[in-house]
Parts: C-alpha cells; structure tokens; sequence
C-alpha cells in the first residue's frame, strides 16, 4: 500500500496505490470453500423501545415494547481451486464469490445488491527463463430496486429501478484482462512486459 511518493512507472496517480499479487497454480491442486451468513434472526433486539398495542386486547398500551429488526439478510460464499494442467509447464487457478445483500432503507422500501467476482489465471513457462501469464477478472454490480429520485431511464421519479451489467462498450471481453511476459537474462537482468485491457462499469 502507497500513500505517497510514488515510483515512476505508476504515472499520474490521484490516490493510494494497492500492489495486489494474485495466488497462480502450482504442480499439486489447492482449493478453499467459504461462507459467511447473517440475517436479522441473529442480530440482537434493538435497544430502542416503542409504545405500542397490547397483543391480546388490541388497545393502546403503555408497556414497552422492542422494535421490530429490520430485515437484514448477507449471504457471501465462493470457492477457489488451483492447479497443473501440464506439470512444470502449463498451471491454472481460479476463484468465484458472490455476495447477496438485503437491506430495508429508512423510508422501509426494500434493497438488494449482488455482486459477483470471477478470476483466472493461467502460467506457461515457456523455456527455463522465460514465463507467459493471463489474469481476468470480472467484478459484477447488480442493484435491484434502486430509487429512481431524478427519473433517469423510461421510468418515473416514483419507480425504483434495477441496473446491472453495464460496461464501457460492448467488446469482449468484459471486465479486466492483463497479459504477462517475462524473460531474465541473467541474475541482474530481467525483462518485464505488460498489456492490459480494462472495460468495466455500473451506470
């Protein structure tokens, strides 16, 4: 993580800078499973109290009584899985997570987001100093009932609307792709080349 006086070959940079190494195959498989789950049943009652209607009699009654919670509702699971496809030559790894989120606003409409995450990755070591690497990635935003205060698209200010899978341009492929080579020439000298093709958004 870098927050300032940044190498040159970063450019211009507006923020903090995350250098992220991504996990690659290897000659034996690896692969990891996960979960984490919540919803309102678990979350404890909120301290606020409410006066409300006595449960037999239907009248106003001056006993305190909790709020109901909120529906809240986070799933979030993925797995990965890594390997050889040809052993000391040719290895994969790949990964998927989603988290679904479920919340109730203040003016008690519903919100749903999902967002999906696709990696992958491919190593070819094409000659003893020489390796070639592909990494993809694909973050995926969906909100579902999003309010539509300014009206934007076909529907009225009134109308919630759900937006998802949008992206800069229609080419393939979509999200973030990076091409990889590198070749030393000697314990001093190493060359490093990238490419890379970015076309991702939320509209």
């Amino acid at each position: 993580v870098q927050t300032n006086m940044y190498s040159a070959e970063l450019g211009r940079v507006a923020g903090g800078v995350l250098n992220i190494v991504t996990k690659s195959g290897t000659n034996s498989f690896h692969g990891s499973l996960f979960e984490f789950f919540r919803n309102e049943k678990m979350d404890a009652k909120t301290f606020f109290t409410i006066r409300g209607k006595d449960p037999v009699t239907g009248l106003p009654s001056d006993a305190p009584q909790f709020t109901p919670k909120p529906p809240f509702k986070q799933n979030q699971f993925g797995g990965s899985l890594g390997g050889p496809i040809v052993k000391d030559k040719l290895w994969f790894w790949g990964s998927y997570g989603k988290q679904d989120l479920r919340i109730q606003r203040l003016n008690q409409t519903q919100d749903k987001t999902l967002l999906k995450d696709y990696n992958a990755k491919l190593n070819w070591q094409v000659a003893p100093s020489t390796m070639f690497s592909a990494f993809w990635f694909l973050g995926e935003k969906i909100k579902l009932g999003r309010p539509n205060t300014r009206g934007l698209g076909s529907e009225t200010a009134s109308h919630t609307r759900d937006q998802g899978g949008v992206y800069s341009d229609d080419s393939w492929p979509q999200g973030f792709l990076k091409l990889e080579a590198n070749h030393v020439f000697s314990p001093s000298f190493m060359l490093n080349v990238k490419a890379s093709h970015y076309n991702q958004g939320f509209g």
